[in-house]
Formats: C-alpha cells, sequence, structure tokens
C-alpha cells in the first residue's frame, strides 16, 4: 500500500507527540557530528621545525672553537720597536754623556741593532719581554778595546708629546790593556734612550 510523503511525516509527528504525551522516560538523540581539525600541515610544520632544530645543535656541536695562535698572540701585545733609537750611556761616577745611535729592528720579542757610537760601530742583540723589560748586549764590529756591555732596563710608551722611551742600568767588565785581559772591577752606570726623530742612519 502507497503511503503519500505527507501522511509519512504527519505520522512520524504524531508518534513523537504520543512519546512525549506517556512521558516516555528514553530520549533518543543522535550525537552530533564531530569534526578533527587537519593535523597533518601542523605537524608537517612540528616535524620539519625539530629536524632544523636539531641540525642546527648538531652543527655547533661539530664546530671547533677557532685557537688563535700563542705566539701570534704573544707578537700582538708586543710594542713596535723598530726604528732609529739615541741611546745615551754615563760611566759612574763620571758625569760625561756618551751616544750611540742605533737602527733596531724588532722581530717578535727579539731585538736587533746595528749603529754608531763615538768609539766605533756599534752591534745590539737583545730581547723585549712584557709588559716592559729590555735587555740587550753591545758589542763592537772588530777587534776593541772594549768589552761587551750588558744593558737592562724598562721600556715607556710614547705618547703625543713624549716619544718611546727606555731606561736602566749597563755594566761591562773593562780590559786591563790591548791584551784584553779584564780587569778585577766593572764598569756601571745608568742609561737613557729614546725614538731618535732626526735624520735616519744607514748604518
Amino acid at each position: 500500500m502507497h503511503i503519500p510523503a505527507i501522511t509519512k511525516s504527519f505520522a512520524l509527528a504524531s508518534a513523537a507527540l504520543a512519546i512525549t504525551a506517556f512521558g516516555a522516560t528514553k530520549v533518543f538523540a543522535v550525537p552530533p557530528t564531530t569534526s578533527k581539525p587537519a593535523a597533518s600541515a601542523t605537524n608537517s610544520k612540528s616535524v620539519s621545525a625539530g629536524k632544523a632544530a636539531a641540525a642546527s645543535k648538531a652543527a655547533d656541536t661539530n664546530k671547533t672553537p677557532s685557537k688563535s695562535s700563542p705566539k701570534a698572540a704573544e707578537s700582538a701585545a708586543l710594542p713596535n720597536l723598530s726604528g732609529t733609537w739615541n741611546i745615551k750611556f754615563r760611566e759612574a761616577p763620571l758625569t760625561k754623556t756618551h751616544i750611540m745611535a742605533v737602527k733596531v729592528a724588532q722581530k717578535n720579542g727579539v731585538l736587533t741593532a746595528t749603529g754608531v757610537d763615538e768609539y766605533g760601530d756599534v752591534i745590539l742583540n737583545g730581547t723585549f719581554t712584557a709588559p716592559n723589560k729590555i735587555a740587550f748586549k753591545r758589542t763592537y764590529k772588530g777587534t776593541q778595546v772594549n768589552p761587551t756591555a750588558q744593558y737592562e732596563g724598562t721600556y715607556t710608551p710614547g705618547t703625543t708629546l713624549t716619544p718611546i722611551s727606555a731606561k736602566g742600568k749597563w755594566s761591562a767588565q773593562p780590559f786591563a790593556d790591548k791584551s784584553q785581559k779584564p780587569k778585577a772591577s766593572a764598569n756601571s752606570g745608568d742609561w737613557d734612550a729614546n725614538i731618535f726623530t732626526g735624520p735616519a742612519i744607514n748604518k
């Protein structure tokens, strides 16, 4: 038997009213349709970010910290003492001043110099030790009556008004005569020096 669509709707509505009227205790409800958020894109981004962070950490772990050479660091800390110097020295108890003009070359803390004074052609070999210690030996070219002298002192940095300078004490075991037999007592005195501001020498 065919029931029209309108009759079916009316019958369903009547049934619902009948259930309500008789106090039915059961309520039939269709649970709402729940939709899960699309997590594929979010999860993909999280995985990519995690991989990038891991790669960055691994790269930082594999980096070897740069180490500067100790000699390079030491050299950078040393002042530049190259140039022409005037060295004045006095022999106690005399007050007369003797002058050496020398051209200094420097390699790291090693100093070498050649020049002249009133006695002949001078050769200096010495060292600079941070922060401000200078020591060198003075000899002469050829056969000289003058013995080797030891100079020790301190260095003072230059300013806009004053040149680089140094000063200290010297000593030498003098010869008694031309046979180069040393005397019993040593000569000694003080010395001071500064970068020469006049014409350069070619010794």
